[in-house]
């Protein structure tokens, strides 16, 4: 799979983003020694009054006080409750992250060989979400700049054009396919297609679906809380700058 920055920013599961965010990885840039074929890209023609329908729709969604969101592929769900909580399933296990507010939880068994329950607290920001609402909103902000919209029946289809992003070679583009019930958004196709040099000197494309539900009526999200394990001994504290772990 070939993903521009924004696609790449948005598929990433929010337990990846934590364990990258700890391991402190670096972005590597490669260099090519010849110039790639550049990929150039035009909107269709989109309907203004369209955009304000659909900007409407993301809005009221945004808005709710609590819903689901689902990849199939990535087999992540997150739930979401009003103002900034999320409690994230990533896998089969599967592994677990809740946000609240500015502070993620990680579900840190597998990291510090102790009782399932164990969860490792993270202050810094996982690959720039500053919050818990602002990873949950991920797949809905972006369609609120949309201007080149277009709309059948309860079907809205917004296309973007970006320009000098990293990962590809002249602009990059991305079409979107909303789903909604005539008020929520239900559903989101992203499409994107480029030339990403560091991989291939053709163009590419990728798909993205994620799924919403239970808008209003996803179960409530109850953060970790703090006690002690390992013979009494207190188990949440310092590890590193902004990292402590914390068992729940």
């Amino acid at each position: 799979m070939h993903y521009g920055r924004m696609l790449i920013r948005r598929a990433i599961p929010i337990c990846m983003l934590v364990v990258l965010t700890l391991l402190t990885v670096g972005a590597a840039v490669v260099g090519v020694s010849s110039s790639p074929t550049v990929f150039y890209a035009s909107l269709a023609p989109g309907n203004p009054r369209a955009a304000a329908e659909l900007h409407a729709i993301v809005r009221r969604t945004m808005g709710a006080t609590s819903f689901t969101w689902h990849l199939p592929g990535l087999r992540e769900t997150l739930v979401y409750n009003a103002p900034n909580r999320i409690h994230d399933y990533m896998g089969s296990v599967p592994i677990q992250t809740i946000g609240v507010g500015t502070t993620f939880y990680f579900q840190a068994s597998d990291l510090t060989n102790t009782q399932s329950n164990a969860w490792l607290r993270i202050r810094h920001r996982p690959f720039g979400y500053s919050s818990a609402n602002e990873y949950a909103m991920k797949y809905l902000t972006p369609l609120l700049s949309a201007s080149s919209v277009t709309l059948s029946g309860t079907t809205f289809v917004a296309e973007f054009v970006y320009l000098n992003e990293r990962f590809a070679s002249g602009q990059m583009f991305e079409r979107d396919v909303i789903r909604t019930d005539g008020r929520d958004v239900t559903s989101e196709q992203v499409e994107i297609q480029g030339i990403f040099p560091v991989e291939s000197t053709r163009v590419e494309t990728s798909y993205l679906t994620v799924t919403f539900s239970k808008i209003g009526t996803s179960p409530l999200i109850t953060p970790p809380i703090a006690r002690t394990i390992n013979r009494g001994q207190p188990f949440c504290g310092p590890m590193t700058s902004g990292v402590s772990y914390c068992p729940a």
